[in-house]
């Protein structure tokens, strides 16, 4: 099991009485790209409020080993929000969000004052009624890109002085390639180093995905590129532009495969590398492991790192408590993109969760976790665990069979592990410190049962090794570095 970092989050719905499973979902989750601090804001239909949601938006902190409650941020009640409408800054300092279908849409700022979040408006025009648009946030909070493709609005804001203002190029130069409303993804990025935004377009029943890059130069917007990735063969099918990395060259892509009678969803997902030349290629297009699995096509399915080189994906079940939704990590080692890890969300926290959601925080080493857990017959709790990627828990070391020899063991600059030759080999090693970091990783090709590792780099200690095949662990032990 994934080590989780510090306590599980439980949310506030304890006393929330809603009328079915279906009046309560979870909205957004955030984490900051630093992993420090989290916000986590869902909706619940209540009874006592007919016709409107009850609005719940939390702030935490990651202090001396927990996650700790900086107050609720966003108070009253209204429609809610949609997608990713809100996000964190670094310093914990600020929660942007944007409220999209509610009584009144606005762009906002809660600013922290070290007890309770202030309210700062943001954006005066009402943002278009029941839009389903999203925003992305600057790790500081001092830039947002607002997306509304109900009426084709790409806007960008920038605070200077104290103020907040909006650069028109981006808009004039995103309306420059549509004259009419055609249908998004819903997505938006914004590539905070290389000044670039991105958004994607979505095709219902139809073969191909368009991906748009604007880039900022000299403080005027203009389109950089446009990227279409076709998949011809399927005649029911649904493409949409995911999720795409910081560093610009990595690219997820969703696909629902539709039934004729428009009732099952088959999901997969293509991973696109933009190579040396500038050309992108689809280096795996069937990452679907859980087959016949219905997708909420809920925006946080997948996360990419911000180099891109890691994956997550939450392939969902139905709409229940279903024992398909299951968490995965996948890497690229620059050839091949490699599962290295699989769990049922329930198996995570240990109950059943409903339409969970994830995303990820300091270069895919951290990933938050959000879902509903059923407390009573009407009665659902948020709750929110972030994995640690950079450490393993106790039991992941557990022994294994009598498969590896250490020799020697101690050890001084070299050690050599021989393994069983029933295996099959194409394994992976890696090497974790006494903490459960991990510090050292190689691979062994199909036929070879022999590896030498070099240490003269590591200090004295205990140290654990484990064998992995498709990120199953296989078999795990210890030695001691002299």
């Amino acid at each position: 099991m994934q080590a989780i970092r510090g306590n599980i989050i439980k949310g506030d719905l304890q006393d929330t009485t809603v009328s079915s499973i279906a009046g309560i979902r979870v909205n957004e989750l955030d984490i900051s790209t630093n992993g420090n601090f989290l916000v986590s804001r869902y909706n619940a239909k209540v009874d006592s409020l007919p016709g409107l949601n009850d609005n719940l938006s939390y702030a935490y902190e990651w202090k001396n080993g927990l996650w700790v409650k900086l107050g609720q941020v966003m108070k009253g009640q209204n429609y809610g929000g949609w997608i990713d409408n809100q996000d964190i800054s670094d310093d914990g300092q600020q929660v942007i969000l944007a409220d999209f279908r509610s009584v009144d849409n606005s762009l906002k700022a809660y600013n922290y004052n070290g007890t309770d979040w202030e309210l700062e408006e943001i954006y005066e025009q009402p943002i278009f009624p029941r839009s389903y648009g999203e925003i992305a946030v600057s790790r500081e909070g001092n830039e947002i890109i607002l997306f509304e493709p109900q009426r084709l609005a790409l806007l960008h804001f920038y605070k200077e002085n104290g103020e907040w203002k909006e650069n028109e190029t981006l808009n004039e130069a995103f309306k420059n390639q549509f004259d009419e409303i055609i249908s998004f993804s819903r997505h938006v990025q914004y590539l905070e180093d290389l000044g670039k935004v991105v958004i994607g377009t979505s095709t219902w029943m139809a073969s191909e995905s368009l991906t748009y890059i604007f880039s900022l130069s000299d403080g005027i917007w203009s389109l950089e590129e446009v990227i279409e990735i076709a998949d011809q063969g399927e005649q029911y099918r649904n493409n949409f532009a995911h999720e795409i990395s910081q560093s610009g060259d990595r690219i997820v892509y969703t696909q629902e495969t539709i039934t004729s009678e428009l009732d099952d969803y088959f999901v997969d997902y293509k991973y696109v590398v933009k190579d040396q030349s500038g050309q992108w290629e689809i280096i795996n297009d069937d990452i679907s492991p859980v087959d016949q699995i219905y997708s909420a096509r809920n925006e946080r399915e997948v996360e990419l790192s911000d180099d891109g080189n890691i994956m997550y994906v939450i392939h969902k079940g139905a709409f229940n408590y279903d024992e398909n939704n299951i968490l995965e990590r996948w890497e690229y080692d620059g050839t091949e993109l490699k599962k290295t890890y699989s769990e049922r969300v329930d198996a995570i926290f240990g109950y059943p969760l409903y339409n969970p959601i994830i995303q990820q925080a300091q270069n895919g080493k951290l990933l938050a976790v959000q879902g509903l857990e059923s407390v009573g017959d009407t009665v659902y709790m948020v709750n929110t665990a972030v994995l640690d990627f950079s450490t393993l828990s106790v039991t992941d070391f557990s022994p294994g069979e009598n498969l590896v020899s250490v020799f020697p063991n101690p050890v001084n600059d070299m050690v050599t592990f021989k393994l069983d030759e029933s295996f099959n080999t194409n394994l992976t090693i890696h090497i974790y410190n006494p903490l459960g970091q991990k510090i050292k990783t190689e691979r062994l090709d199909n036929g070879i049962f022999t590896i030498n590792i070099g240490l003269s780099d590591l200090s004295s200690g205990i140290y654990l090794y484990q064998f992995q095949k498709t990120g199953i662990k296989i078999a795990t032990g210890s030695f001691i570095k002299q």
